[in-house]
């Protein structure tokens, strides 16, 4: 099938298997430009999703799938089609396996028309509550993050997200771009002040011992670290969805529940941006472990390769 046969087939699918009006869809080929707004943020964001490069001239093919409920139509899915043709050979099938399982997620994730039609509001106060923080290694975002709206704490970069939903263990977000605050007439500060608590909230923290995975509501229960048996280099902090775990450590009033667990500063270690663990400050067991966090492999996606020593002043990098 050659690259022609195989988009058109595409389009034939996405249309009798998955419901998307075919008058809809938009392919827009490698060098495309546009002075339309919308489309130039499109562009953008598929630049930084498929080719890790920034740029408002489309840098290789994409397909556009829309849905429309009466007037409204909305963008649902976007398609690097010469990437897909590449790495399947041009065999329709495999590509068409991942268009569905990416359908799949989104249709799980009930990304509302509401919730999405939020961004393009002027009033801070509709979006409030729609916004979270997850945490990225910063290093290796870096390039892209300076469009966007972060906190960095050493190597780890806390994004300010809007969350689109959450389904199945499938958490669906859009980062969210300083021009945005800029409208909505809110500080960088306040909103991920703003997107901490609404963190905290959605996905609360929790502290386990990793030997048993007993969890315990960290803000909510009042204990000790005896009270939960805990071996050295077993304590670890998250949430009790594991999702976006790493966080956890920055919500409001977690250090300092943690120093009254521990009996004052401790080491935290970020193992991967799940979970954290934590050490007494004369623990040398933190540094093997940090050395090990920082490799990208076995312990899932690598935050930080540092240890963070939290205490009255908040986490802050020791390596």
């Amino acid at each position: 099938m050659n690259y022609q046969e195989f988009v058109e087939e595409i389009k034939k699918r996405a249309h009798d298997e998955l419901g998307y009006p075919t008058e809809l869809m938009r392919y827009y080929p490698e060098g495309y430009t546009s002075t339309d707004p919308i489309e130039i943020n499109w562009i953008q964001e598929s630049n930084e999703r498929y080719m890790n490069q920034t740029s408002d001239t489309v840098l290789t093919d994409l397909l556009f799938l829309f849905t429309n409920k009466g007037d409204v139509v909305t963008m649902v899915q976007r398609i690097a089609v010469k990437q897909s043709y590449d790495s399947c050979g041009g065999d329709v099938d495999i590509a068409f396996a991942g268009i569905r399982k990416a359908h799949s997620e989104i249709d799980a994730a009930k990304v509302s028309r509401e919730t999405l039609e939020l961004r393009l509001t002027d009033a801070y106060s509709d979006i409030r509550d729609h916004l979270i923080v997850r945490p990225l290694n910063y290093q290796k975002n870096c390039p892209e993050l300076s469009k966007y709206v972060y906190r960095r704490i050493g190597d780890v970069a806390l994004v300010l997200y809007q969350i689109l939903g959450d389904a199945d263990h499938t958490l669906t977000t859009s980062k969210i771009r300083r021009s945005e605050l800029d409208r909505w007439g809110v500080t960088p500060q306040e909103a991920l002040d703003n997107a901490l608590e609404n963190t905290a909230r959605i996905y609360p923290a929790c502290v386990y011992d990793q030997r048993v995975s007993q969890e315990v509501d960290l803000l909510s229960g009042d204990f000790s670290k005896e009270d939960l048996m805990l071996l050295p280099g077993t304590f670890a902090v998250s949430t009790f969805k594991t999702t976006n775990g790493a966080a956890a450590l920055f919500y409001p009033g977690v250090v300092q529940k943690l120093m009254t667990i521990m009996g004052g500063p401790f080491v935290a270690v970020f193992m991967n941006i799940n979970d954290t663990m934590i050490f007494a400050v004369e623990d040398s067991k933190s540094k093997e472990m940090a050395r090990k966090a920082g490799k990208p492999g076995p312990f899932g996606e690598m935050l930080s390769g540092k240890r963070y020593r939290c205490d009255e002043n908040g986490v802050t990098p020791i390596d």
